[in-house]
């Protein structure tokens, strides 16, 4: 017989990775899933150090899943990876102080700004996930993230949210709206 040359899709490579001895396929796995995860937690915490210890705990979790046998095989990987995610999400906010902080400097619009630095602050991608989350809320911005940097469908977004389908297509649709104000020069 002979091997195909194309990899594994993660959904199997995550159920060779079931059980003790599956060390190669783990490795692979988590080599596959380290990098998007990662920014996943980049885009909605905003600090990379809190993005890599958010990273790392849910690398952790998907250790501890899978040695326990307790992903079950055929499921969604990709989803499954990101409710993990999102349950460390949920539990970072929680942790983090609920204080108000000032709008970062490269926000707020200065008197002296010209078109130009107004174009690249209008376009700057950091800027606009911040007021997707400033305006719109962690949950619109996670869904955004989940959506267009996890790469999920609608349906899987849902599922690792704990919302329903409709409810994620109204939050990207404010999310949309918002971003399009920015682009065209208004104020959302």
């Amino acid at each position: 017989m002979t091997r195909s040359i194309h990899p594994p899709e993660t959904t199997e490579l995550a159920a060779a990775a079931l059980g003790e001895h599956a060390g190669a396929a783990r490795a692979e796995l988590f080599e596959r899933v380290l990098g998007r995860v990662h920014r996943y937690f980049f885009r909605v915490v905003g600090d990379r150090d809190q993005a890599e210890e958010c990273a790392q705990e849910t690398l952790l979790a998907l250790e501890r899943s899978l040695h326990e046998a307790r992903y079950e095989a055929g499921r969604s990987f990709n989803t499954w990876i990101f409710l993990k995610a999102h349950q460390v999400y949920v539990a970072w906010c929680r942790r983090r102080a609920r204080d108000a902080r000032p709008l970062p400097a490269h926000l707020e619009r200065g008197p002296a700004e010209d078109a130009r630095q107004d174009v690249e602050r209008r376009l700057d991608a950091r800027a606009l996930l911040a007021a997707i989350a400033a305006e719109l809320g962690p949950e619109t911005l996670e869904t955004f993230v989940l959506r267009y940097e996890g790469g999920l469908t609608l349906e899987q977004v849902a599922e690792a949210t704990g919302c329903e389908r409709r409810t994620v297509s109204r939050r990207l649709a404010r999310a949309h709206e918002l971003i399009q104000a920015r682009l065209g020069g208004g104020a959302a």
